[in-house]
């Protein structure tokens, strides 16, 4: 039987592993030998039913030491984190003022070697309180104000996911939190900059670094665009012109002095007289005496910028007497000077408005007459050379003077189709002859800015006046739309002109590397492509209205076969839409040409 089952065993395929028998049975089986004189910590036979044994105080003081070293090194890994993260903020903090004071705040510093101080483009950027010393922030404010000022630029510049909040005013306004944060920030470092000693009064020289700094707050009013902060900005504009101007007349003896500030006036009584239109116009309900004293005080600084800038045109900046025998001359006043810019009528509030109406039209007569002897070259019966007309302040005078212009020209339309026909008229020859006695060729680049700027503002006069001369029904379509075609042929050349790899005019990185042109250039630029949207709509509407044979004609004298009002509006949606940035987009203008180009072609399908 022993040997049946060896037999039979050794025939299996496979042997079952041989266990190891418990010598001492009914003993149970441990992990591991405990040492002696210790007890047992578990049990393998113990089942997951079986209450286990707590640890004994010798492991559970090795436990909480464990815990305590687990979390000492927590603490320490956050505390070196904290400091970690405090001094990369604090590097970041630093390291963002540092930008920006030395890389944004700045003008541009490309193409200094070929400045032309002469035509004083360098007044035209308004800095952050340094500006006029080519660097960022004034260091006489402290650090506190200083820093105030940057945050006040990251706020209008770099802030993203702008909310609407709540404006100062009685009625509930809502305006952009990034001009708000801007607001807080420069009132209180114009505050700081008052107290370290900085000035702006009629008994001192005004500090260009607070009159910037008062500009900039100016300029966020401006945009918050209410009318409390709109009166609020008038008032520190008329500061600021209050002090430029009794500068100018202590000074009125010593030739060469004040021209910074001449500039300055001039400037600010364009933006005055602006304003105040503005404010008359927010005014209209809430009563008619209110708003035509705004509207008059209004009127007479733009008055008061036109007669001194055409005054400084001619050389002599005090007294401005013509005397032309080809010319008609106003009767009710002898000179410029002595009536128009005394600064005594500036501000006065009359009662007639008769009597307003006449003073007004008496300006406008004698400013038609100024402006058509300007054109002829003729004052004091004998013919002005360019030589002779630029003087020192003549060309930032003589823009400031025209944008003056424009603007009473555009206001004008308002009042009376015909004043304001006859004097935008006036305007488009005395620019044709100021345009036609430069010589860009050649020229330094601020020269040519400064021919290219006269240019598109001859441009614009002519549009203005085509769409007067169509209301007062002294032009036809034909006219109109020959007149803008000019215009526009103007604009497409200084769009290229701008195009120019001169250094001045190009880009960077930064505002500080950028040409030391290169925001004027841009500003130029976005104005001529919202003058030919405007011109191309014009022509465009114009079109629509005219018949199959007077645009034959238009097309066989300027050789266009594409003059159609769809071409057109095509055109002003180029224009509007720009090549370049997608900020740079004109949008209002856009759409209005989009809409018109739909009409166009709906009322095409119709038919």
């Amino acid at each position: 039987m022993i040997r049946n089952q060896l037999s039979s065993g050794l025939l299996r395929q496979r042997l079952a592993r041989p266990r190891l028998a418990n010598v001492y049975s009914g003993q149970p089986r441990y992990l591991s030998l405990p040492p002696r004189n210790s007890s047992v910590i578990a049990s393998l036979d113990s089942g997951p039913n079986r209450r286990r044994l707590g640890p004994f105080p010798e492991s559970a003081k090795g436990q909480a030491g464990a815990a305590l070293r687990t979390y000492a090194q927590i603490l320490k890994a956050m505390a070196y984190g904290g400091v970690g993260l405090g001094v990369a903020a604090a590097f970041a903090f630093f390291g963002l003022h540092v930008w920006v004071e030395y890389l944004e705040l700045p003008p541009g510093k490309r193409g200094q070697k070929n400045w032309d101080s002469f035509y004083g483009w360098d007044d035209e950027f308004v800095g952050w309180g340094a500006g006029y010393l080519g660097g960022g922030t004034d260091p006489r404010i402290g650090w506190r104000a200083r820093s105030l000022v940057r945050a006040a630029w990251v706020a209008e510049n770099w802030q993203s996911d702008q909310v609407a909040d709540k404006s100062d005013d009685s009625a509930s306004y809502l305006v952009d939190s990034a001009y708000t944060s801007a607001q807080a920030s420069l009132e209180e470092a114009v505050s700081m900059a008052k107290e370290a000693g900085l000035k702006l009064d009629q008994q001192n020289t005004p500090d260009r670094g607070l009159v910037e700094l008062q500009s900039r707050l100016a300029n966020v009013y401006e945009k918050i665009n209410t009318p409390l902060s709109l009166v609020k900005a008038f008032q520190i504009y008329l500061n600021i012109w209050n002090a430029c101007v009794a500068f100018i007349d202590r000074q009125e003896d010593q030739k060469g002095s004040g021209i910074w500030e001449m500039r300055e006036a001039l400037r600010v009584a364009l933006v005055l007289g602006d304003i105040g239109l503005k404010i008359s116009s927010s005014q209209a309900s809430g009563g008619q005496e209110s708003t035509s004293v705004n509207k008059t005080e209004a009127e007479q600084y733009l008055t008061w910028a036109i007669s001194t800038g055409l005054g400084e045109a001619v050389g002599d900046g005090s007294i401005f007497r013509l005397h032309c025998s080809d010319h008609k001359r106003p009767t009710s006043q002898d000179n410029l000077k002595g009536s128009l810019l005394s600064l005594s009528w500036l501000g006065q509030q009359g009662n007639n408005s008769t009597q307003l109406s006449n003073s007004l039209r008496s300006t406008i007569d004698l400013i038609n007459y100024t402006l058509e002897a300007l054109a002829f070259s003729q004052v004091d019966n004998k013919t002005i050379s360019k030589k002779e007309r630029l003087n020192d302040t003549f060309p930032a005078a003589i823009r400031a003077t025209v944008s003056s212009l424009i603007r009473f020209s555009v206001h004008l339309v308002s009042s009376d189709h015909g004043v304001a026909y006859e004097f935008q008229n006036h305007l488009r020859s005395f620019l044709r002859s100021i345009t036609s006695e430069i010589e860009p060729s050649g020229a330094s680049p601020d020269a040519n800015l400064h021919y290219l700027w006269l240019r598109s503002r001859e441009a614009l006069s002519s549009i203005y006046l085509a769409e007067i001369g169509y209301a007062s029904k002294n032009l036809d379509d034909t006219a109109v739309i020959s007149q803008c075609l000019t215009a526009l042929e103007k604009l497409d050349a200084i769009l290229i002109a701008l195009e120019s790899p001169e250094e001045s005019f190009q880009p960077g990185r930064t505002r500080q590397s950028s040409g030391r042109l290169f925001e004027v250039t841009k500003a130029l630029r976005r104005d001529t492509r919202l003058t030919a949207a405007m011109a191309s709509n014009i022509i465009g509407l114009r079109l629509e209205d005219c018949q199959s044979d007077v645009i034959g004609n238009l097309r066989a004298r300027f050789k266009d076969s594409s003059i159609s009002p769809s071409e057109f509006f095509k055109r002003a949606m180029r224009y509007s839409n720009g090549s370049f940035e997608e900020e740079e987009r004109l949008s209002q203008a856009f759409h209005e040409s989009e809409r018109n180009l739909s009409r166009v072609e709906e009322r095409l399908r119709s038919d």
